[in-house]
């Protein structure tokens, strides 16, 4: 009684676990290999795996992925090929003698399907029981259900998260992609200051949540110029202080704009303050030196970097060679003396390709007109 006493309470804490991981913001093929390792620990199988289905009903970081604990009872591909497939898992124990995964394992297999809408998503597998009994117990097939149903929850919250995100990933390109498209010279700056300022955020070691929040910055940090006359963004000729003046405001427009959408919070720094200087001569505040946040400094970077690169409509774009050295140039003055190498030493491969492709469509576009 003792020993059931204690194997139902690590059954209820493991679900209060599971419970917990369904609204984790680790990344999903992270929660499904803790949720398989808790599993196995409680249950004391020798293995337990997770076996996603591909199709577009799955999430797509777990597509035709096979996620573990413990050690495999055969190689892995051996395995996909032998596991039921997550349409065939009809079966709650697969035995030996009868299912050749249960002879490679010679144990009893506990099979459990995971859904989503109803719609299989993949296949829960356990076995190698340890003690002295081998055979699945019913408690165990109860336990495994529940776990089960924990995984269709949390695969049914991700794919939805997701779902949300791309279509408001698309809101962003839509945004920032309107606001380019005000000025022909400048089409595709957002899209680029966006790649570089997410760039220059991964190679200084910052974690992916802040790499990802400079991206979507980077998209937005120029919203603010829907409020700019086009015949100020686009004028050939040296701007008038008055126009000028229009275009430092853009900064604050943008971030009046966004302020009152609570999933742009940390974003909101980046767009206001992109035109601050390290030496406090930037705009609109004048911060100075380590008072500019971050994420912003990242995006001065990106911003300074596309400005030179690009062609506009006054100029055009300066070689790479002259561009990296007005880089090393405004170290401690523009930009963060900090971030000087690490930007200056990046591969810009990826950002070349796109600026190239923008200047095909520029080109296409006034042999249109």
């Amino acid at each position: 009684f003792s020993q059931q006493l204690s194997q139902t309470y690590e059954e209820v804490n493991l679900n209060y676990r599971m419970d917990k991981l369904l609204t984790s913001a680790a990344e999903p093929e992270d929660v499904v290999r803790t949720m398989c390792d808790e599993l196995r620990q409680t249950m004391n199988y020798g293995w337990l795996a997770m076996s996603f289905a591909d199709g577009e009903s799955v999430l797509a970081p777990l597509r035709r992925k096979l996620l573990h604990a413990g050690a495999l009872p055969c190689d892995r591909d051996q395995f996909i090929a032998e596991c039921p497939t997550a349409d065939a898992a009809t079966e709650r124990v697969l035995s030996p003698g009868r299912h050749t995964l249960a002879n490679l394992a010679k144990s009893e297999v506990l099979i459990e399907q995971v859904t989503h809408d109803q719609t299989p998503v993949g296949v829960l597998a356990a076995g190698n029981r340890k003690g002295e009994e081998s055979d699945v117990t019913s408690s165990e097939m109860q336990l495994v259900e529940a776990a089960g149903n924990f995984l269709g929850l949390f695969h049914q919250n991700a794919f939805r998260f997701a779902e949300q995100r791309r279509q408001f990933l698309g809101t962003l390109h839509a945004l920032s992609a309107a606001v380019d498209a005000k000025d022909p010279y400048t089409r595709g700056h957002s899209e680029r200051v966006a790649l570089l300022g997410s760039q220059l955020a991964r190679v200084v070691g910052l974690d992916a949540d802040f790499v990802e929040a400079v991206r979507v910055a980077g998209l937005l940090h120029d919203i603010g110029k829907i409020g700019v006359p086009e015949s100020v963004l686009r004028k050939p000729a040296r701007l008038t202080d008055e126009e000028f003046a229009l275009i430092k405001k853009h900064p604050e427009t943008g971030y009046e704009i966004l302020k009152d959408l609570p999933s742009l919070t940390f974003h909101l720094p980046g767009v206001l303050y992109h035109h601050e200087r390290w030496d406090g001569r930037g705009y609109p505040h004048n911060l100075k030196g380590d008072s500019i946040p971050m994420i912003a400094r990242l995006l001065s970077f990106a911003d300074t970097f596309d400005a030179m690169s690009s062609n506009r409509a006054y100029r055009r774009g300066m070689d790479r060679e002259r561009v990296l050295a007005e880089i090393r140039k405004s170290s401690g003055t523009q930009l963060d003396p900090d971030l000087i190498e690490p930007f200056v030493t990046m591969d810009f491969t990826a950002f070349d390709q796109m600026l190239k492709e923008q200047e095909m469509l520029a080109s296409i576009s006034e042999v249109a007109a």
